[in-house]
């Protein structure tokens, strides 16, 4: 026996898996109601989407086989996505997989066709039959260059079918994502009670009529959708997930939103503002292959770009930027913006010796702080200072500290000023202990150069020394 058009109609909308942007379902609702017993807010119908609403008639004068302008095919992908034609199209308005499936064959096989364009306004539909479309247009990547338009919605089942394009095009006020998948399950049993007529289902297999519209869902009908749900939720996942270059992690993120204009391009769900015209022009180029990029990089799955029937495999940066000008001058522009590393540490290192300064101004006097400071402006290194620093008696002032502090600061400026004995035949060993043949040894030795940053280091820890205010413990210093 033949189905009825509302049967056939709720055995799909009902108890199965949907991609399909939750408004439109809202029209569905609406035009049966009545049949199926739901009461509906009056106001409903006036707040769906009218980009829902328009008549099949209006729309079928763009579904023809796919256009040929010069050498690209342009494909429609419109309303509702089912999987095969049906009745319900005189209702709603609809495109099936198998529709755009086989103009997409027609267009991959001809020979005088160069690029195809998927041209794409749809708020998704039936899960069943989407991947394996999906898939198809995937695993055509290589042989003609393939672009999504969206124009304006890509939602759900329609952004399955575009995320397979090599490159996808959305407008300012267009939107993509949802990538989540939905099914509702309606319990008509109290409007039937209501109406005073109840159904009666005879069946084998206690699981056989857990999914009735006549009778409550139980626990178990819900798991069981529950579980229908995620299973093509997972698959979706994983091909969006695949065909952007993203993670799955990342489209899960999502959590089924919606991305408009540049924020989708953000997202990483879209590659480039444009329009079907855009498209045209760019399938169009001589080299409108070399422009197919995804927004994660190459192609997933494709290790070349493709130009015609040759895979050009760019090796320099000049290359690089010859094939996409766009992105070298946006990489150019974003460069010219970037944080002066640099610059920034610098003044991260002068604000934090301000704050060590100013704490030493504290706990030593200001005295011996500036003279801290004047010690650390000449690049004196810790391992010097210890070297040169007198013991101080336990008690030592705070007056004390400065003045012994200020002491060694004018040996370290006494021996910046002198100028070390650099004489080529100079018989350092025979020179008088001083300032002269300190820095004639530190002029000549290597180690001591390793040892102490500066000859006027070394000059102020030798003259430490000879006045027996510098000790390292355990070893003898001459």
């Amino acid at each position: 026996m033949k189905q009825t058009p509302i049967a056939l109609i709720m055995s799909r909308i009902f108890n199965a898996p949907l991609m399909v942007h939750e408004p439109k379902l809202d029209v569905f609702f609406v035009a049966f109601k009545d049949r199926l017993g739901i009461d509906i807010p009056e106001n409903l119908a006036e707040e769906a989407p009218a980009k829902y609403k328009l008549s099949t008639e209006a729309k079928n004068g763009s579904r023809q086989t796919a256009d040929k302008p010069q050498a690209v095919a342009i494909i429609p992908v419109f309303d509702t996505l089912v999987h095969a034609h049906s009745q319900m199209q005189s209702y709603s308005g609809m495109t099936s997989y198998m529709y755009v499936r086989n103009q997409f064959k027609a267009a991959l096989s001809n020979k005088d066709v160069s690029a195809i364009i998927l041209h794409i306004d749809s708020p998704g539909g039936e899960a069943h039959g989407v991947r394996e479309l999906a898939q198809e247009i995937y695993e055509a990547r290589g042989e003609k260059p393939i672009y999504a338009v969206v124009d304006e919605h890509a939602f759900s089942a329609a952004y399955y079918i575009a995320s397979a394009a090599d490159r996808i095009y959305v407008p300012n006020t267009g939107g993509v994502g949802s990538v989540g998948v939905i099914a509702k399950h309606i319990d008509q049993s109290r409007y039937e009670e209501k109406e005073g007529f109840k159904v009666t289902s005879i069946y084998a297999g206690s699981r056989k009529n857990e999914l009735s519209p006549h009778e409550p869902l139980t626990d178990e009908a819900a798991q069981t959708i529950r579980e229908m749900v995620n299973l093509h939720y997972d698959l979706f996942v994983e091909a969006v997930a695949r065909n952007r270059g993203l993670s799955e992690q990342n489209i899960r993120g999502t959590e089924a939103a919606l991305y408009w204009g540049k924020n989708a391009i953000r997202a990483g769900l879209a590659d480039e503002i444009g329009t079907l015209e855009t498209a045209i022009k760019t399938a169009l180029t001589p080299k409108g292959a070399a422009h197919i990029k995804t927004t994660g990089g190459t192609l997933p799955g494709k290790e070349t770009i493709m130009e015609g029937k040759e895979a050009i495999v760019p090796k320099t940066i000049e290359e690089l930027a010859a094939m996409y000008p766009d992105l070298a001058t946006e990489l150019r522009e974003q460069g010219a913006k970037s944080v002066d590393v640099t610059g920034a540490v610098k003044d991260a290192v002068s604000q934090e010796s301000d704050r060590i300064l100013g704490l030493a101004d504290i706990q030593f006097g200001a005295d011996a702080g500036k003279n801290f400071r004047e010690i650390i402006q000449t690049g004196t290194t810790v391992e010097q200072y210890q070297a040169i620093a007198a013991v101080n008696p336990p008690a030592a002032t705070r007056s004390a500290e400065g003045k012994l502090m200020g002491e060694m600061l004018d040996e370290i400026k006494k021996a910046g000023t002198e100028t070390p004995g650099m004489g080529g035949d100079l018989d350092v060993s025979a020179m008088p202990e001083g300032t002269e043949k300190w820095q004639a040894e530190y002029a000549r030795n290597p180690e001591l150069q390793t040892e102490f940053k500066a000859a006027e280091t070394y000059v102020a820890f030798k003259k430490g020394v000879s006045e027996g205010r510098v000790k390292i413990l355990g070893k003898e210093v001459k």
